[in-house]
C-alpha cells in the first residue's frame, strides 16, 4: 500500500507541473484561413489542422473552412489531415500581422494508410511508416459496422480470431493461433494506451467485461504482435486500444439515438471544445436497456457510462485529465442444446433466440454452512461498476528531450451470474436411470403447477431432454493502478526512449456454484424435482441436484509489476526505419486461497436434507498462502523500408512473457511447495516472427503479412464438469494476414482475413482416470484455419448500402480433434442516408440469414469427450437483429 500511495502523490505532482511551465504571449498575430475540401468539391467536416512541433491547431467547421492564429513570425509546417483522407504538409513562412488564404484538397486514404497511430509505436507514426502488423478502424467505420458487443469489432483485425457470441462481454480472443481457454490471455485490451486490467483473461472478469464502446471512441487501433512485447507487458499477442475522443480547439458535438427489434432503446451523446485558449473538455457517454437478442423474459441488458477529459496546451506539451464512470448489467450468453452434424435446434427450443436463462430460475435463495443467508438475482448477469480517473503529461524540454506519463487509477466491482450447462442433454428416462432410478416421478419444482407429477417425462416439450446447469455465482471485486513514465531524446538520426511501467493490481473472488436439473424451453425454462418412489425420497431440492458444487473459491491476490524498457528508432536513411526494445519484467504476486471442505446441513431451510444438501462445497476459513516472484527479458527488432511514398515493406522477429495470474494460483495453491504456487509455474514465452508489405493508393491499398509464432512452457487451466484441468505443452502457428480495399467509383471493396496452420506440439494428455491421449500434432481447439470478413459498400448520392459477409472455416470442440465446429457464413447488411450534412439516419441487420454459427462447443465436457452424441452443448452466434439510428452533428 506504501507504494500505491507513493505512486499517486508522485503523480499528482507531476500534474502540478503545468503550472510552473511559462506560456508564451499572443500579441501580433499572424493568421492563416481557408477551406478544406475532397476531391468532389465538397468541405470535409472536421478536419485538422495542426502546426507541427508546436500544440498550435485548429479543426475546420460543417463546411471545411478554418481559421488559425500564428503567435510569432516564422517558418512553419502546416499539416491538414481528416479521417479517411491523405494527410498533406506544406512549409510557409508567416510575418507578423499577415493573413494568408491557402485552401487545400484532401485525396481518399482508402485503408486509413496515413493515419496516425499512437499503439505499439514508440513515437506516433502513420501506418505506412511502422514495422508492426496493425489495424485502424476510425469512428465512421465502426458506426457503419453496428458492433452488438466491443469485440464485435475486433472481428475486423487480422490475426485476432473473436468468439463475441457471448453478448456484451465475457468474449474470447485468440491471437495468431495462440491457445487461449478463454478471455484475452496473450492481448492487452487497452483504453487510451493504459490496459483496462492488467491481465485480460482473469476468470469470470475477461478485460472486455469493463468495456463499452459508445461515440466516444474516436478509433480502434490493433496491432498484433510485433512491439506489443515491448511497450505493454503480458501481451505477446497484440494489443487492442480504444482511442477516445478529446476536446478539439472548436466546439463540436453528436446525439444518437437507436432502437432495435429486441426491446432496444439507447441514446449515445458528446460533447467538446475550448474553455479558455488554453483549456478543452470533452464528455460524452450512452445510456440504454434492451430485452436481450435472446430474451431470458426479463430486462437482459440495462446501463451506461459516462466519460469525459479535460486537456490543458502549454507552449511545449500539454496534460490531459480523464475520467470514466460504468455501471452497465448485461446478461452472459452460455452454450445451449443443439443435434445434428449440420447444427439445428432441437423441438421446443429455438436456436437463434432461445436460452436457458428465464424467470423460473431468477431467484436464488439459500444459507450458507455458517448459518448466513445467501440471495442472488440471475437478471444482475455480468454487473461491472468501474470508476477510473487518470492522466496524461507531455512535455517538451530543452536540447530535444521529451518527457511523457500517463496513469490511471481504477476501483472495480463485477458480478458474474449466469447458467451454465454441465450435464446433457439426456432423454428424462435416461437421466433418472442414471441416478439409478427404475421407479420415480418428475416434477416442475417452481411456479406454475409446482410439485405436480410430469405424467410422461420423456414427450416433456416436444423434445423430451433434460440437463444439468451450474448456477454460477461469482464475486469480483477489483484494484489497479498502473503509471508509464519515458524520458527520450531526439538525436539527429536516432531517437532513443527510455521508460518505467508499474502496475499494482489486486483480484478478490468468491465462486460459489449450484447444480440444478432443467428442462428445455425457449418459451421459459424451468426447474424440475426427481423422486425416488421406491425409496419415497427427494433427490433434488427446489430443483437443485447438488448445491456448492464441484468446489468453492475463494481467494485474494495482490500483484506487483515493475518493467523498465527501452526502445530505440534508427533511421540512417529517410526511406529505412529501424526498431529495437528490451524490456525487463519484475514481478511478485502475493496472496492466499481459501481451502474448501464437503458439508450436510439443510441448505434451502425447509427443514429436510436431500441428496442435493450432502457433500455442499464450502470454505474452511484456513487458507493457503502464497508469495512467487517472477522476472523475464522480452525484445523485438524490426525494421520498415519506404519503396515509394505511397509503398513499404517491414520485418520484424520479437519475444514476450505472460506470468502466471489467477488461473494459476487459484487452483494450484499448495501446501507441497515453499512459495504456495504449483511445482513448474513460471511464465510462458512467446516468439514471433513477421514479414509483410504495404501499398496505398486512391483506388487500391492492401496491408498484408506473413507470420509465425511458438509458444512454449503453456499453461493450460480449463474448468470441466470433472474439475479443473491443467495441462503443459507448446504450440506453432505460421500464416497470412491480409487487409485490401480497392475503390471503383462509388463502389468500395474491403477484405480482410487470416489463413493459418496451426497446432499442438509435444502434448500427452493424461484424464482423471489416467487414460493417456495424444494431441500432438492436432489443431488448436476452436481456432479456424481460415476466417475472412469481405465488406462491400455502394454509395448511391445521400444512400450508402453496405454489407458483411463473415466466413469461418471448420473447427473442433477439444484438442482430440473429433467433435468439429462446421464451417458457416454471417450476412450483415446496412443502409445509411444522409438527409442533411449533419443529419444522418441508418438501418442495420445482423445475421439476416438466421445462420446457426457456432463458436464454442461445450468446455465442461473436458480436453477429450470422446464418442459423438445425438444431442450436445455449443454457443451459436445470435440470431437475427434489426437496429435503427438517427444521429446529428452539432
Amino acid at each position: 500500500m506504501k507504494n500505491f500511495n507513493q505512486s499517486i502523490i508522485g503523480i499528482l505532482m507531476l500534474l502540478g507541473l503545468m503550472f510552473i511551465f511559462p506560456q508564451t504571449g499572443y500579441a501580433q498575430k499572424a493568421k492563416i484561413s481557408g477551406t478544406i475540401k475532397d476531391n468532389k468539391g465538397e468541405g470535409i467536416m472536421y478536419a485538422s489542422v495542426q502546426v507541427m512541433t508546436t500544440q498550435l491547431g485548429t479543426a475546420a467547421d460543417m463546411a471545411g473552412k478554418y481559421w488559425l492564429q500564428i503567435p510569432d513570425a516564422g517558418k512553419y509546417t502546416i499539416k491538414i489531415s481528416a479521417v479517411g483522407y491523405q494527410s498533406q504538409s506544406v512549409d510557409l513562412t508567416l510575418e507578423k500581422g499577415q493573413e494568408l488564404i491557402r485552401d487545400f484538397v484532401l485525396g481518399e486514404d482508402i485503408l486509413n494508410m496515413d493515419q496516425v497511430v499512437v499503439t505499439g509505436t514508440s513515437n506516433p507514426k502513420t501506418k505506412l511508416e511502422s514495422s508492426v502488423a496493425i489495424t485502424t478502424l476510425p469512428a465512421k467505420e465502426l458506426e457503419r459496422i453496428s458492433p452488438r458487443n466491443a469485440m464485435d469489432l475486433v472481428k475486423l483485425v487480422p490475426g485476432f480470431y473473436t468468439e463475441s457470441s457471448g453478448g456484451e462481454g465475457n468474449a474470447n480472443v485468440m491471437a495468431r493461433g495462440l491457445d487461449n481457454s478463454g478471455g484475452l490471455r496473450y492481448v492487452q485490451l487497452q483504453e487510451d494506451n493504459l490496459p483496462v486490467f492488467e491481465y485480460g483473461d482473469l476468470m469470470f472478469g475477461n478485460s472486455d467485461i469493463w468495456v463499452r464502446v459508445d461515440n466516444t471512441v474516436d478509433r480502434l487501433e490493433g496491432v498484433r504482435g510485433g512491439s506489443s512485447s515491448i511497450l505493454t507487458s503480458n501481451a505477446p499477442g497484440g494489443i487492442i486500444n480504444f482511442v477516445s475522443r478529446t476536446g478539439g480547439p472548436t466546439f463540436s458535438g453528436a446525439a444518437k439515438f437507436t432502437t432495435g427489434d429486441y426491446g432496444l432503446y439507447r441514446t449515445d451523446m458528446y460533447f467538446g471544445g475550448p474553455v479558455t485558449e488554453n483549456l478543452r473538455f470533452f464528455l460524452g457517454g450512452f445510456y440504454r436497456t434492451d430485452k436481450g437478442i435472446r430474451s431470458p423474459g426479463y430486462t437482459a441488458n440495462q446501463g451506461g457510462q459516462i466519460k469525459g477529459n479535460l486537456t490543458y496546451l502549454m507552449d511545449k506539451g500539454y496534460v490531459k485529465v480523464s475520467f470514466k464512470y460504468l455501471d452497465d448489467k448485461v446478461i452472459s450468453y452460455l452454450p445451449i442444446p443443439l443435434t445434428g452434424d449440420d447444427p439445428s435446434g432441437i423441438t421446443g427450443f429455438d436456436p437463434n433466440y432461445g436460452t436457458v436463462h428465464s424467470v423460473d430460475l431468477m431467484n436464488l435463495h439459500i444459507f450458507t454452512p455458517r448459518g448466513s443467508e445467501f440471495s442472488r438475482n440471475l437478471s444482475d448477469g455480468m454487473h461491472p461498476q468501474v470508476s477510473s480517473i487518470g492522466s496524461e503529461f507531455v512535455y517538451s524540454l530543452d536540447g530535444g528531450y521529451t518527457i511523457e506519463n500517463n496513469f490511471r487509477y481504477s476501483s472495480m466491482n463485477g458480478q458474474f451470474n449466469s447458467i451454465y450447462l454441465n450435464g446433457g442433454p439426456w432423454k428424462a428416462s435416461e437421466y433418472a436411470q442414471s441416478r439409478g432410478l427404475t421407479n420415480y416421478t418428475y416434477s416442475y419444482a417452481r411456479g406454475y403447477n409446482a410439485g405436480v407429477a410430469i405424467a410422461n417425462p420423456d414427450a416433456l416439450n416436444g423434445n423430451g431432454l433434460v440437463g444439468t446447469a451450474w448456477w454460477w455465482d461469482v464475486n469480483i471485486p477489483l484494484e489497479y493502478f498502473t503509471n508509464n513514465i519515458t524520458f527520450s531524446k531526439q538525436f539527429d538520426k536516432l531517437n532513443v526512449k527510455v521508460g518505467d511501467y508499474f502496475s499494482v493490481n489486486r483480484v478478490k473472488s468468491v465462486w460459489w456454484w449450484h447444480t440444478m436439473l432443467i428442462d428445455f424451453n425457449s418459451e421459459g425454462t424451468r426447474t424440475l424435482n426427481l423422486f425416488d418412489n421406491a425409496s419415497n425420497k427427494m433427490l433434488t431440492s427446489n430443483g437443485y441436484t447438488q448445491f456448492g458444487d464441484l468446489f468453492y473459491k475463494n481467494y485474494s491476490a495482490t500483484t506487483t509489476i515493475n518493467a523498465p524498457f527501452v526502445y530505440l528508432e534508427y533511421k540512417p536513411i529517410s526511406d529505412l526505419n529501424i526498431e529495437a526494445g528490451l524490456r525487463y519484467d519484475i514481478g511478485q504476486l502475493v496472496g492466499w486461497s481459501e481451502k474448501d471442505n464437503t458439508y450436510s446441513y439443510d441448505v434451502d431451510g425447509d427443514g429436510t436434507i436431500t441428496s442435493a444438501e450432502t457433500n455442499v462445497h464450502f470454505g474452511t476459513g484456513v487458507s493457503i498462502p502464497f508469495n512467487f516472484d517472477y522476472n523475464g527479458l522480452s525484445w523485438s527488432l524490426g525494421a520498415n523500408y519506404s519503396i515509394a511514398s505511397n509503398m513499404a515493406v517491414f520485418a520484424r522477429a520479437s519475444q514476450g512473457k505472460r506470468a502466471p495470474a489467477d488461473r494459476d494460483y487459484a487452483f494450484g495453491a499448495t501446501e507441497a511447495t515453499q512459495d504456495g504456487m504449483p511445482e513448474g509455474t513460471k511464465a510462458e514465452t512467446i516468439t514471433q516472427i513477421e514479414l509483410g508489405g504495404k501499398y496505398a493508393s486512391p483506388t487500391v491499398a492492401f496491408f498484408a503479412n506473413l507470420f509465425y509464432s511458438l509458444s512454449d512452457d503453456k499453461t493450460f487451466v480449463d474448468l470441466t464438469s470433472a474439475g479443473a484441468v491443467k495441462e503443459a505443452y507448446n504450440t506453432t502457428a505460421m500464416g497470412l494476414e491480409v487487409e485490401v480495399v480497392t475503390k471503383l467509383g462509388d463502389l468500395s471493396l474491403n477484405l480482410s482475413g487470416t489463413i493459418q496452420d496451426l497446432r499442438y506440439n509435444d502434448w500427452i494428455y493424461h484424464d482423471a482416470t489416467g487414460k493417456e491421449f495424444n494431441f500432438d500434432g492436432k489443431q488448436i481447439q476452436r481456432i479456424p484455419a481460415l476466417y475472412f470478413i469481405f465488406r462491400p459498400s455502394y454509395q448511391l448520392g445521400s444512400l450508402n448500402l453496405n454489407a458483411a459477409v463473415e466466413y469461418f472455416s471448420d473447427r473442433y470442440t477439444s484438442p482430440d480433434n473429433i467433435q468439429t465446429l462446421p464451417a458457416f457464413y454471417q450476412l450483415n447488411l446496412g443502409a445509411e442516408y444522409s438527409l442533411t450534412k449533419t443529419i444522418n439516419w441508418g438501418i442495420y441487420a445482423n445475421n439476416v440469414t438466421n445462420v446457426i454459427g457456432l463458436t464454442e462447443g461445450n468446455p465442461s465436457a473436458g480436453l477429450a469427450p470422446g464418442a459423438k452424441s445425438a444431442y450436445y452443448y455449443a454457443r451459436p452466434i445470435l440470431g437475427r437483429s434489426i437496429i435503427t439510428s438517427l444521429s446529428v452533428q452539432l
